[in-house]
């Protein structure tokens, strides 16, 4: 995964500093593309959103709560 990160041109983002929403905000930005671009690989990050989103396993929200909201706040800022 990290690899597709650095190949997209994405290594230099700071990755311990918070995504504030002008960044989730901007469907263009970088980070926000490489986010859904994420999603739309069914990768196993998608299967296990898909399925805990499903079952509603709370066991899942430390680690894919973040990733889960972000997806919605992009989604939910960019639909026209």
């Amino acid at each position: 995964m990290w690899k597709i990160f650095a190949e997209r041109g994405i290594s230099n983002f700071p990755l311990d500093k918070p995504l504030k929403a002008e960044i989730l905000s901007d469907i263009c930005h970088e980070v926000s593309s490489f986010l859904l671009y994420i999603h739309s690989m069914e990768t196993f990050i998608y299967q296990d959103l898909k399925t805990a989103s499903r079952f509603k396993d709370k066991t899942k929200i430390m680690t894919l709560g973040p990733y889960a909201a972000c997806l919605s706040y992009i989604l939910s800022n960019n639909s026209n």
